[in-house]
C-alpha cells in the first residue's frame, strides 16, 4: 500500500546510481567495451544480411522462365491464370571482346526488361533493324564517346549461325542494370529491336524464352512457389528440361526456414555470449559491495530500491555504449558493401538490434540485482559469493598450492564447469572448423578440371554451345586434330598428350553425352568395377557400354541400370543401341556413359575429340603457356584452361570462406575469454578475505601465486586439451563426411597446424595474463586490507 505522505526517493536512488557510476570506471569501461562488441556485430550482421539478400531480391523480379518456347507455349502461358506477367526475349548474339569488355546483345519486350529490372534510363525502345538500347557504362568503358543518335559498330557472334557479324547500330537510348555498381565490370548489356530479329534468317526461326511473374506469391510457401512453376510449364506443354525455376530470387524474398533459423541461432549465439559476459561483469561488482548494500539495507534502503541502484547502472551503461555500437555495425556494413547499402532499412535495423542488445543487458542485470537484494543487512556482512560444499572429514595429508587448488575448484563446481564448458565448446568449434578449413586443397580442386595428372586442358569451347548449336555442331569443324596435337609435342617441356573424346546423345527427351574410354581411363575402371566385365579399350561391338552408377545425372535422374540390358540414345535423328557390360561406381565423375575409344571411332563419322589434356616434364613451365595461346588463341573455338590458373581461383574462393568464418570464430572464441578472465576475477576477489587469511597463516605469496596458477591451469589449459580432442576428432569426422560427398574428394583431412599453434599461444598468453594479475592484485593489498570485509 502507498501512503500519500511517503518520501519520493527516486532522487536518492539516482544519486546512489550515479556514484556507483563514477567510482567503478575499469569496470564501466569494460562493460562499455563488450556491449559496444555486440551492438556492433548484432547490427552488422543484421544489415549486411539484410543488404545482400535485397540485393539478390532485387536482381530479378520473375519466379521462372521458360526456354525454346513456340507460339502456342507462349499463348498458353499468357492465358495462365496463376501468371501476372509474361515477357518474351530472345539471345541475339555477344559482343567480341575488345579490352576485356563483351557485351550481351538480347530483343526484348518491355514486360522483360521490367522482371529484369532493367530501367530506360533516357531515350526510347529500338524499333527499326539497326535501332538498340546500350548501357552507357559500355560506351565509357571503350571510350567511345557516343550518345543518343549517334552510330556505334559491333562485332558480335550471333547466337543461332554462331557466326561472326558486322553491323552499324543507331544509340535510341541508355538503360540501366543493377549489375551498374559492380567493381572491374566487364560485361554489359544491349537490346535490340524485333525487326532486327526478323531480318536475320538464322535469328528468326530461332527458339523464344519467356520469363514470367506469378500473382500473390505472398500465399505460397518457397518449395510451393517452385512446384508451381514447374506445373505451369508443364501444363503449357514445355518439356522439363526447359523450365528454369529461379531459386535465388524466391528464397530472397521468402526467406527459407533453414536460413531464418541459421540467422536466428548466429544471432542468439552472440546474444546469449554477450548476457553472460555482462552477467559476470555485473556479478563481480554486486558481490565486491555486497557489504555496502547491506549497509544501505540498515539504514532503510528496501529491496525494491537496491534494484533500481543496479538496474539504472545497467541502463546507464547500455544507453551510452549501444548506440556508437549500432553506428560502428552499420558503417562497416557500408564499407563492406557500399552498392547494397540502404539507409532507412539499416537505420531500422540498426536500431532494433540496438534494442535486442538492450533487453540482453537488461536481463543481465537481473541475477547480480536480485543477488544483491535478497542478501540480509547480517548476512551482507560476511558474504563472499563462493560457494561452499559438505564439510569434508580431517585430512592427515599436507596442504600444498595444487591440493588448496582442487578444494577451491571444487567448492564452486557449477561455475567451474560452465566456464570450462564455454571454452571447451568455443575452442572445439575453433579447431572442428579450422581442421575442415584446412582441408580444402585448392590444388586437388582444380585438379579434378586436370584428369590424367594434367597441367594444361585445350579443349573445345562449349561457351558457344547454346539449345540451337549443340556439340555436335561444333565438332563438325573440330580443330582438335593431329596436326595440333604434333604442334603441341613440339613445344619444349611438354611430356604426352592424352586425348579425350565425347558425344552428344539424347536419352528419353533428356540431353547427354558419352565418354570415350582410352587407356589411361582403362586402368582407372578397372579398380572401380562393381559388376560384370570391363571392355578393352579398344573394343568394338554392341556389348561395350559402361555405367557409372556413382554419377550425379543418373541419382538426379533415379535411373539404374544391370549388366545386360539395352540402352538406345538418340543422335541427329538416329539411334546408337549399346548392352551394358560393366557397371563403375565413380562418385568424382560426372561421366555416366562410357564407350571404348575404339567403338565411339566406329560410331560417329566425325572427328568427337573433346580435349587434349596436357602433361609436362618436371619444372617445365616456362615459355609453355605462351605458346600454348599463341596456338589456341587463333581460333575462338577452342580455350586453354590452366592448371595454375583455377588454382589460384580456387585459392581466393577458399580464402574468402576461411576469413568469413575465422571472422565469426573469433568473436566467439574472444566472448569465451573475456567470460573466462570474468570468473577468474570473481573467484580471486570474492575470496579477498580469504587470501588474507592463507597470508595471514603464512601462506608465502609465491605459493598463492602457484594456487591460482593451478587454478587457472584447469580452466585454460584443460579446455585446450578437451578442445584439441575433441576438436580434432569433429574435424576429422566433418572433412570424412564431406569428402565422401560426389565431387568433393578434394577435402582430404589435414592437421591444421598454423591455428592450433596460435590457439596454443594465446591458451598461454591468457593463462600467464590471468595468473601475473591475480599475483599483482593480491601482492598490492597487505593482509591487513585483505582481511577487511568491505572495500
Amino acid at each position: 500500500m502507498t501512503w500519500p505522505f511517503e518520501n519520493d526517493t527516486s532522487a536518492v536512488t539516482r544519486r546512489l546510481s550515479n556514484a556507483r557510476i563514477g567510482q567503478n570506471r575499469f569496470r564501466n569501461r569494460l562493460i562499455g567495451i563488450i556491449i559496444f562488441m555486440a551492438a556492433a556485430i548484432m547490427a552488422f550482421v543484421s544489415s549486411y544480411a539484410y543488404n545482400i539478400t535485397n540485393e539478390y531480391a532485387a536482381s530479378t523480379a520473375y519466379q521462372g522462365i521458360f526456354q525454346n518456347l513456340s507460339q502456342e507455349n507462349i499463348s498458353l502461358l499468357k492465358e495462365d491464370p496463376h501468371i501476372q506477367k509474361v515477357g518474351v526475349y530472345q539471345s541475339v548474339g555477344m559482343t567480341e571482346q575488345e579490352n576485356g569488355i563483351t557485351m550481351s546483345m538480347v530483343c526484348s519486350d518491355e514486360t522483360t526488361m521490367q522482371l529484369s529490372n532493367i530501367t530506360l534510363l533516357e531515350g526510347r525502345m529500338p524499333q527499326a533493324a539497326d535501332e538498340l538500347l546500350v548501357e552507357r557504362g559500355y560506351i565509357d568503358a571503350l571510350s567511345l564517346k557516343a550518345g543518343i543518335g549517334d552510330t556505334i559498330s559491333l562485332h558480335y557472334r550471333n547466337q543461332a549461325s554462331r557466326q561472326l557479324e558486322s553491323k552499324d547500330f543507331r544509340i535510341t537510348g541508355f538503360i540501366q542494370t543493377t549489375a551498374e555498381n559492380d567493381r572491374d565490370r566487364v560485361a554489359y548489356n544491349a537490346v535490340v529491336s524485333q525487326n532486327f530479329v526478323r531480318e536475320n534468317p538464322a535469328l528468326s526461326t530461332g527458339p523464344v524464352a519467356a520469363m514470367v511473374s506469378v500473382h500473390d506469391t505472398a500465399k505460397y510457401t518457397n518449395q510451393e512457389l517452385k512446384e508451381l512453376i514447374r506445373t505451369i510449364g508443364l501444363d503449357c506443354g514445355i518439356s522439363a528440361d526447359n523450365i528454369q525455376v529461379n531459386n535465388l530470387y524466391i528464397d530472397s524474398n521468402n526467406m527459407s526456414k533453414e536460413t531464418v533459423l541459421t540467422v536466428l541461432l548466429v544471432g542468439l549465439v552472440l546474444i546469449g555470449v554477450c548476457s553472460l559476459v555482462v552477467y559476470n561483469i555485473f556479478y563481480i561488482s554486486v558481490i565486491n559491495n555486497v557489504a555496502s548494500f547491506g549497509q544501505l539495507r540498515t539504514i532503510g534502503t528496501t529491496k525494491k530500491q537496491i534494484r533500481q541502484i543496479i538496474s539504472r547502472e545497467g541502463n546507464y551503461l547500455a544507453l551510452h555504449f549501444i548506440p556508437f555500437g549500432c553506428m560502428a555495425g552499420a558503417v562497416l556494413s557500408f564499407l563492406i558493401d557500399w552498392s547494397a547499402f540502404q539507409l532507412l532499412p539499416d537505420i531500422v535495423i540498426a536500431f532494433l538490434s540496438g534494442i535486442a542488445v538492450f533487453i540482453c543487458v537488461r536481463l543481465s542485470v537481473l541475477k547480480p540485482a536480485k543477488i544483491a537484494m535478497s542478501v540480509s543487512p547480517v548476512e551482507a556482512f560476511h558474504y563472499s559469493g563462493y560457494s561452499g560444499t559438505k564439510k569434508r572429514k580431517k585430512s592427515g595429508k599436507h596442504l600444498t598450492p595444487f591440493s588448496l587448488a582442487a578444494m577451491n575448484l571444487s567448492r564452486n563446481r557449477k561455475k567451474s564447469i560452465l566456464t570450462f564448458i564455454s571454452l571447451a565448446l568455443s575452442g572445439m568449434m575453433f579447431i572442428g572448423i579450422s581442421s575442415l578449413l584446412s582441408s580444402l586443397d585448392p590444388e586437388q580442386r582444380a585438379k579434378q578440371a586436370f584428369p590424367y595428372e594434367g597441367s594444361y586442358v585445350v579443349e573445345l569451347n562449349r561457351a558457344l554451345v547454346t539449345p540451337t548449336f549443340s556439340l555436335t555442331q561444333l565438332q563438325e569443324n573440330n580443330l582438335l586434330t593431329d596436326e595440333l596435337k604434333n604442334d603441341i609435342l613440339s613445344i619444349d617441356g611438354v611430356d604426352e598428350i592424352i586425348c579425350q573424346q565425347e558425344i552428344c546423345v539424347g536419352i528419353d527427351g533428356m540431353e547427354t553425352a558419352i565418354r570415350s574410354m582410352n587407356t589411361e581411363d582403362y586402368k582407372e575402371l578397372k579398380n572401380k568395377i562393381m559388376i560384370g566385365e570391363l571392355p578393352d579399350y579398344d573394343h568394338t561391338g554392341e556389348n561395350s557400354l559402361v555405367i557409372n552408377m556413382g554419377s550425379p545425372e543418373l541419382e538426379y535422374l533415379h535411373k539404374s541400370y544391370e549388366v545386360g540390358d539395352t540402352v538406345t540414345f538418340s543422335q541427329a535423328g538416329n539411334s546408337l543401341t549399346y548392352t551394358v557390360s560393366a557397371i563403375v561406381f565413380d562418385r568424382d565423375s560426372s561421366v555416366s556413359f562410357i564407350l571404348p575409344a575404339g567403338e565411339m571411332e566406329q560410331t560417329v563419322p566425325y572427328n568427337a575429340n573433346s580435349a587434349f589434356v596436357i602433361r609436362v616434364k618436371t619444372d617445365s613451365f616456362a615459355g609453355i603457356e605462351d605458346e600454348l595461346h599463341s596456338l589456341v588463341l587463333a581460333s575462338d573455338t577452342l580455350r586453354l584452361k590452366t592448371l595454375k590458373d583455377m588454382t589460384m581461383q580456387y585459392k581466393s574462393v577458399f580464402s574468402t570462406i576461411s576469413i568469413a568464418a575465422y571472422a565469426l570464430l573469433a568473436v566467439i572464441v574472444i566472448f569465451s575469454i573475456i567470460n573466462l578472465a570474468n570468473t577468474s576475477m570473481t573467484n580471486i576477489i570474492s575470496r579477498r578475505k580469504e587470501m588474507g587469511l592463507f597470508r595471514a597463516v603464512g601462506l608465502s605469496h609465491r605459493q598463492l601465486y602457484h594456487m591460482i596458477g593451478f587454478e587457472n591451469s584447469f580452466q585454460t589449459v584443460g579446455s585446450f586439451a578437451a578442445s584439441l580432442i575433441c576438436g580434432l576428432g569433429i574435424g576429422k569426422a566433418i572433412c570424412s563426411a564431406i569428402g565422401n560427398v560426389p565431387g568433393f574428394s578434394f577435402v582430404n583431412y589435414t592437421f591444421p597446424v598454423v591455428p592450433v599453434l596460435l590457439y596454443v599461444l594465446l591458451v598461454f598468453m591468457l593463462q600467464l595474463a590471468l595468473t601475473k594479475w591475480a599475483g599483482r592484485y593480491c601482492r598490492k593489498n597487505s593482509v591487513v586490507e585483505q582481511l577487511r570485509v568491505t572495500e
